[in-house]
């Protein structure tokens, strides 16, 4: 569980940290994963899990991308301030001691590759609406009328509707 209600990451594009720049996320103790939604990036993120002395575990870390996702290494996710990390039962272990006020964790992302990801995605949907446009064009001939037709259905109906009504 994680010890928090409530957690904070900053975020920055060649600027330094801020509070303009950060997203609060309330946090459900019960669950085990969450998210904050980012606007932009450098290629570290600050993240201030909670504000007191407190511990908690940490399988892993990820950004996704609409469907990509990248795996951060947990060599990129350190402490930097007020917090203590170590390794056991298979997780990281982040603990800050009595009298911490704004424990602190660095991680570092490859942005340049994720911007990379983010043009490869957009010149994708790019390509698919162009395809899709003029799949438009040369088929719509034939698809429109097909659709503006009457079904069968529709005829039966009609023709009910107007012999209840005489």
């Amino acid at each position: 569980n994680f010890p928090a209600e409530k957690s904070q990451l900053y975020y920055k594009k060649l600027t330094p940290y801020s509070e303009q720049n950060s997203v609060f996320k309330k946090i459900d103790p019960s669950r085990t994963r969450f998210q904050f939604q980012l606007p932009f990036y450098d290629d570290e993120l600050r993240w201030d899990p909670f504000d007191n002395a407190e511990a908690f575990d940490l399988k892993s870390v990820s950004i996704s991308l609409l469907a990509y996702r990248m795996d951060i290494s947990m060599d990129d996710v350190n402490p930097s301030l007020q917090l203590q990390k170590t390794f056991r039962n298979n997780l990281y272990f982040f603990s800050a001691p009595p009298g911490s006020t704004d424990p602190q964790i660095t991680i570092h992302i490859n942005s340049a590759h994720l911007e990379k990801v983010r043009t490869s995605i957009a010149f994708m949907l790019a390509a698919l609406l162009a395809l899709a446009t003029v799949g438009w064009i040369i088929w719509h001939p034939i698809i429109l009328p097909y659709f503006q037709k009457e079904s069968i259905w529709a005829t039966r109906i009609k023709n009910v509707a107007k012999k209840e009504t005489l």
